[in-house]
């Protein structure tokens, strides 16, 4: 399973910008530790881009993973909802540490 990559996926659009980024640089320090590639939205996308842009770019990146880990959250997401059903759509994987 080493090497392989990984999408984080969770809720980031109206909460506060440096608890995101904390929430999702944790997981992402987390998957490395398990010799995972992670691949995590907040790194993708600037911060003046709009939503659709960056579900694009998401989406894309996504799209080109072996795994998706979701945060707790991500239900709350309308984001990581479409993700979820993107990587059913592809047959990518869940992982759950």
């Amino acid at each position: 399973m080493k090497n392989k990559k990984i999408y984080i996926a969770g809720k980031i659009s109206g909460l506060d910008y440096n608890g995101v980024k904390k929430k999702f640089t944790d997981a992402h320090v987390k998957l490395l530790v398990l010799g995972l590639v992670p691949v995590t939205p907040i790194f993708l996308c600037k911060a003046h881009w709009n939503w659709y842009r960056c579900m694009a770019v998401c989406l894309y990146h996504l799209a080109k993973c072996d795994y998706i880990y979701f945060l707790p959250d991500w239900q709350e997401s309308p984001g990581a909802r479409i993700e979820q059903k993107f990587v059913k759509l592809l047959n990518i994987k869940q992982f759950k540490p």
